[in-house]
């Protein structure tokens, strides 16, 4: 018995064989673009060694840590090694933080990220007055309670 006479050929003159083919192989190519979409969506969620992670081990609290730029040490791979990097903590769960810097003659940059690792706030030195940052981190909470009862010496803050 051979195969044309167990799927007799009248049986799909209508075309209905090349139906099944095509909608087969559409419902793959459907469920493998789903299923990838869904990985490359959920892949940041479930990786345990992000950039965020390996800076949140590396950083001090309260201090600035210099990030070296070399590819053997970095925690950050892909730094540009003519700027000097560093990373700071700021637990603001008990208190606010407070950043100060001076560097009148040099360009720098600063960004805070919140723990989803998102850019929240950046400044440079030209948004500085004469090079020099005196700021207060805050999180929503202490910015509510700051506006509704400030401290006398919040400049000296």
């Amino acid at each position: 018995m051979t195969l044309s006479d167990r799927i007799p050929a009248e049986r799909y003159k209508d075309g209905s064989l090349l139906r099944n083919v095509v909608s087969v192989l559409l419902a793959v190519f459907l469920l493998s673009t789903a299923i990838h979409i869904v990985a490359v969506l959920f892949v940041p969620r479930f990786a345990t060694a992000d950039g965020w992670t390996r800076l949140t081990d590396f950083a001090e609290v309260g201090r600035f840590r210099t990030i070296p730029t070399d590819a053997e040490n970095s925690v950050l791979p892909g730094l540009d090694p003519m700027f000097v990097h560093s990373a700071c903590f700021l637990p603001l769960e008990e208190a606010p933080g407070v950043l100060s810097l001076t560097a009148p003659d040099r360009f720098w940059s600063l960004a805070l990220y919140n723990a989803e690792g998102i850019a929240v706030f950046s400044l440079n030195d030209r948004t500085a007055q004469d090079g020099t940052l005196d700021m207060l981190v805050v999180n929503p909470v202490q910015s509510a309670q700051l506006k509704e009862n400030p401290p006398d010496d919040i400049d000296d803050i």
